[in-house]
């Protein structure tokens, strides 16, 4: 859930030969799309809402797992990127009254 009655998607497609595109939606109750943003070579695994309105994202890019922050209109407040690559990964975050707890599983390869 975003704002008010709006929600976030987040995902990710992968065609034959081609990188990742994480797509990040925000609609509204009806289903409508207030904006979308792709980012190109990355995998999203979890999104959550934050105190703004906006929303931030776990998820894989460049085999480093990262958290990004946007904005409610979908501008990048904050990227980061954490550990290190050849990992496997899975994340999922949580929205907390002082702040975010992200949680990272990593297996090496």
């Amino acid at each position: 859930e975003a704002d008010g009655d709006n929600f976030y998607i987040a995902g990710a497609s992968q065609t034959v030969n081609t990188a990742h595109v994480m797509y990040i939606l925000k609609i509204n109750k009806f289903g409508d799309t207030l904006w979308s943003r792709n980012i190109d070579g990355a995998w999203a695994k979890a999104v959550t809402r934050s105190n703004d309105g906006g929303c931030v994202i776990t998820g894989i890019t460049d085999a480093l797992p990262f958290a990004l922050k946007l904005t409610p209109d979908g501008n990048i407040a904050w990227n980061r990127t954490y550990g290190t690559s050849n990992i496997g990964f899975y994340g999922s975050i949580e929205y907390l009254i002082q702040g975010y707890f992200i949680h990272f599983v990593f297996q090496t390869y």
